[in-house]
């Protein structure tokens, strides 16, 4: 692996000019630009990382070598994200398609992103990965000038590097569906949250505009706060139980429902198979989701997908790329979104 020292060779500089530039204060060290650039290049080519694992250790410690990551995680966060994301990350190690990584995951509460600011400015990590996160935590993190690399999972950021869904497509294309079935009412089952996320958010608001457009009325229902709150495991059946009797207490029963979330879906269904509701010939669900849960249901679920392996291999290898070129500025991964159309919501 290229040393700092490797670096100020190429570019013929000092040592600790080379540190003052990477460490982004070049400018006020009023280094001239063209010898930035210089730096920049040379800690490309060479695949300069740096040793930020180092600075923990004492000089009687061996130095770790390896990158370390930070992975902010939230209870709220869909369950199999974690795993998967591990998984990945040791699946293309292992075939040599990303570098050596250590990863640390980082719990946090969401909304309250600010009260855990020194992940952002803690030396010891040489990337942070952050998950869906709500509008208040995405304001802090673009206000913050830090020069480690950030990746936004499902976000929306011009300050830092995204890999985000199409969540205006999805929302459309879920409402293109109902369309196509001729139906004129449908609900959307969302969670309230005084949190919410940005990418829910802007799903919801494309489902919406996508039905207005198409004549389609759309009652919301929103789950409850506290409801959410006392049931970390959001898979216990009472969250399916309240939303089927919010649907049953409808004057006019809709043909469609759309929920913001598979694993609420896969719950409602239960729920509703339990009140004597053939689904889908009395109702027809769509969810926003994977296909895990959506497949082991009864019926199987239709999604508005999202490939989880995609957005988790896209994330590493952005970051093995940031880590050798942070300079280069923010990048933006954009994941396509499409119908799988199963027995909640046949196809026509």
């Amino acid at each position: 692996m290229a040393s700092i020292y490797d670096v100020a060779k190429a570019a013929g500089v000092s040592p600790s000019t080379v540190s003052f530039v990477l460490n982004g204060k070049g400018e006020k060290m009023r280094i001239a630009k063209k010898t930035i650039d210089n730096i920049r290049k040379a800690a490309s080519t060479l695949g300069y990382i740096p040793n930020v694992a180092a600075r923990k250790l004492t000089s009687k410690t061996a130095l770790i070598s390896s990158p370390e990551v930070a992975v902010l995680w939230s209870p709220y966060q869909h369950f199999s994200f974690l795993n998967n994301f591990i998984d990945k990350a040791q699946a293309l190690i292992s075939k040599g398609e990303l570098p050596e990584m250590r990863f640390s995951v980082i719990p946090f509460e969401e909304g309250a992103l600010s009260k855990y600011s020194s992940v952002f400015f803690n030396t010891g990590y040489n990337g942070i990965i952050v998950p869906p996160i709500s509008a208040e935590d995405l304001a802090f993190l673009n206000n913050l000038n830090i020069s480690t690399p950030l990746i936004l999972l499902y976000g929306n950021s011009d300050k830092h590097s995204v890999i985000k869904v199409d969540n205006l497509k999805a929302g459309k294309l879920a409402a293109e569906v109902f369309c196509e079935k001729g139906m004129n009412s449908v609900v959307m089952i969302t969670e309230k949250r005084s949190n919410i996320h940005t990418n829910i958010a802007s799903r919801k608001n494309s489902f919406s505009a996508a039905c207005e457009e198409k004549g389609i009325s759309v009652i919301e229902i929103e789950i409850p706060e506290n409801l959410n709150l006392n049931l970390k495991n959001i898979l216990n059946p009472d969250v399916g139980k309240w939303c089927s009797d919010k649907i049953l207490e409808l004057g006019s029963r809709p043909k469609g429902i759309f929920v913001q979330n598979d694993l609420i879906a896969y719950n409602l269904i239960n729920a509703l198979k339990d009140s004597g509701f053939d689904i889908p010939v009395d109702m027809e669900v769509i969810a926003y989701g994977s296909a895990m849960i959506a497949e082991i249901s009864s019926p199987t679920i239709t999604t508005i997908d999202h490939d989880y392996e995609q957005i988790n291999s896209e994330a590493l290898k952005m970051m093995a790329e940031l880590l050798v070129d942070s300079m280069s500025g923010p990048r933006t991964k954009i994941i396509d979104t499409k119908v799988v159309f199963r027995n909640s919501c046949p196809e026509m």
